[in-house]
């Protein structure tokens, strides 16, 4: 129903569906990026279907998802985001997705230039000769990014240009201006429970001045801090980071928002 140009803001809460954005130059955000009153990220679950979003329809740089986390992708081949389009996706979480298919992943790319901001992409599962991030003939870039603890690789180009990585904690180590390979230090990893399912961490990084407590609405003081704060690329701003901040926007998917880690 969405016309072109339109912004749909998403509310907190748990949404069981798969979601396409139909190469429509819209914003789909979650309310918490842009509404410092709110708290809650919303949760797009696939429920063990995928893809739990698609961009297969000429998505440009003016499709835009924010602020969401996308999980629940668990079938043989159910990427939690495939695209052969070239949308931008910021300040998202994509953690807890499955795809053990041959040369399945978790986010698979064709014939496509997405953009990835200030993203997290964490505990996610590819088929063994596969990777967290499948490209394939596509021009992929992440900045600002955190890409930790997935299996069983980073990327794997099957054609064509390897993903640009600037600014980014990716295990492993990836070639590129400010990236680094070092332990995030999140808040808590997800873990699964007893019946096999699934059970998403806090992926806010530790600060010694403070992370944003989700259960208390406080700022929590640390024994450490993160390398990723104030790691991320000096010529962007810090958005709506608190003080202090370090005049430097930091990387992951709360980076550039209110509920940033403060700098020590």
């Amino acid at each position: 129903m969405a016309r072109e140009g339109a912004q749909i803001l998403v509310h907190g809460g748990v949404y069981n569906e798969q979601i396409d954005l139909m190469g429509k130059s819209i914003r789909v955000e979650g309310l918490s990026l842009s509404d410092p009153s709110v708290m809650e990220q919303p949760i797009v679950d696939g429920n063990g279907v995928g893809p739990v979003v698609t961009f297969t329809s000429g998505e440009d740089a003016n499709c835009v998802l924010a602020g969401l986390c996308i999980q629940g992708a668990e079938a043989p081949y159910a990427p939690a985001i495939l695209c052969s389009g070239s949308p931008t996706i910021t300040h998202c979480l994509i953690a807890g997705n499955s795809a053990t298919d041959f040369q399945a992943a978790p986010i698979h790319c064709g014939d496509s230039n997405a953009v990835f901001i200030n993203c997290t992409i964490t505990e996610n599962v590819g088929d063994a000769y596969g990777a967290l991030m499948v490209c394939v003939d596509s021009n992929v870039t992440v900045t600002n990014s955190i890409l930790w603890g997935n299996a069983p690789a980073v990327v794997q180009t099957v054609s064509g240009a390897a993903p640009t990585m600037s600014y980014c904690n990716v295990e492993g180590g990836w070639a590129g201006e400010g990236n680094m390979d070092v332990n995030p230090a999140f808040v808590a990893c997800g873990w699964s429970t007893s019946d096999g399912a699934w059970s998403c961490g806090d992926y806010h990084v530790l600060s010694e001045a403070g992370h944003w407590d989700m259960a208390t609405g406080t700022y929590c003081v640390d024994p450490a801090t993160s390398p990723c704060i104030d790691a991320g690329d000096p010529g962007q701003s810090c958005g709506t980071e608190p003080s202090p901040n370090g005049s430097r926007v930091n990387l992951g998917v709360y980076g550039g928002t209110t509920q940033a880690s403060r700098s020590p």
